[in-house]
């Protein structure tokens, strides 16, 4: 791939307000029709997640490749909107030559950068409530679930052992070829990688500002791909404090605590996945029932999963929708489109010079102000 920068983010850009509208007026809209009046089990988030608010454009970036971010309004929603606010809604890896080779392989196709609005309108029918299946210990949990809990099972990675009947695997392209499927039942399943995930996390932003660790890259391919109502999270919590035991396997490599340059803050990228998941028309859950998480997504058991109408789904996304500080989120996709850290092929450290993790972490700080534990728990 050559040196120059995909025009990605200024149609995104673009797309962010008009959809998120879209979203919050079908979301109103759809909690007005809704019978539906039980309530659903939100937990405060964990309490690492580092709070603050970021009122104006940071200040390294009021100068040089921030000044034309300083001069625009930071109204841009609307401030007829202000009030209204709208469900949407780490350094160099020293593996990197490795990485590189394995983690993306060949260049992918390249991806259609027009993000269209999801349609949001109440449907008849069931709602598509996936599960994306880590590898924690307790990932374990949801052996005698039953399959039609979930219109589809995602497994990333080495979850597929867990149990046999998910739908697809998304694994890296480093995973080791002999810890994949080898019975022919279970290959019948759909397997991803690489070439498949890269144009779909290009999709968002791509892998600087989304995150470059499985959790967060399968989540991006699912919203893209399968257009689920609720994603649900089991086993991806990113927490690696159990001594002796860091996978539901045993002992694994931590790789979101990996040395890089887009992991620094990885409760700030899942912020950013909650809104862009709100964006898409797909409300983000965990269904861990850990003390603590690096996932900022609001808490549902299993047993509460299972009454979910696609009415009361709509109605727990306008609540969410209700906590998302939009100036913020907005100020944080202006940054990211003014910066014009996108890399088609994936290949970020191949463009390590070129990026400013000062800047990274002022995005990240808007992200984190844009959905903070309080109001989202």
């Amino acid at each position: 791939m050559g040196k120059a920068r995909h025009d990605f983010a200024s149609v995104a850009g673009f797309r962010f307000r008009a959809s998120l509208s879209v979203v919050y007026s079908a979301a109103a809209a759809s909690i007005v029709a809704s019978q539906s009046s039980a309530s659903w089990p939100l937990t405060h988030l964990d309490d690492r997640v580092a709070e603050g608010t970021v009122g104006t454009v940071p200040p390294r970036l009021a100068a040089g490749a921030g000044a034309s971010i300083a001069a625009r309004s930071t109204s841009c929603f609307g401030l007829e909107n202000r009030n209204a606010r709208v469900q949407g809604a780490a350094v160099r890896d020293i593996r990197a030559p490795a990485f590189a080779a394995g983690l993306f392989g060949g260049r992918p196709e390249s991806p259609s950068m027009t993000i269209q609005p999801v349609e949001m309108s109440v449907r008849d029918d069931a709602p598509r409530i996936m599960l994306l299946l880590g590898s924690a210990p307790d990932a374990v949990r949801c052996e005698p679930w039953p399959k039609q809990a979930f219109s589809r099972i995602v497994a990333i990675n080495n979850a597929w052992r867990v149990r046999p009947d998910w739908d697809f695997l998304v694994h890296a392209g480093d995973f080791p070829s002999d810890r994949l499927p080898h019975d022919a039942s279970l290959r019948q399943a759909q397997i991803f990688s690489a070439t498949q995930y890269v144009p779909a996390q290009n999709a968002f932003g791509g892998f600087v500002y989304a995150g470059a660790t499985m959790a967060l890259t399968a989540a991006y391919w699912t919203i893209h791909s399968q257009k689920p109502d609720v994603l649900a999270f089991l086993g991806c919590d990113m927490i690696y404090d159990r001594p002796g035991k860091t996978h539901f396997y045993g002992i694994g490599r931590p790789d979101p605590l990996r040395d890089d340059v887009t992991l620094r803050n990885l409760e700030a990228k899942s912020a950013r996945l909650l809104v862009q998941g709100l964006q898409h028309g797909c409300l983000c859950i965990n269904l861990s029932d850990l003390p603590r998480s690096r996932l900022v997504f609001p808490r549902l058991s299993f047993d509460a999963l299972g009454g979910l109408s696609l009415a009361r789904i709509a109605e727990m996304r306008a609540e969410i929708l209700g906590t998302i500080r939009l100036d913020q989120a907005e100020k944080a996709e202006e940054i990211e489109k003014d910066l014009g850290y996108f890399y088609e092929d994936g290949m970020y450290w191949n463009h390590l010079d070129e990026i400013d993790e000062t800047f990274l972490a002022d995005i990240d700080q808007l992200w984190m102000s844009a959905v903070d534990k309080e109001r989202v728990g």
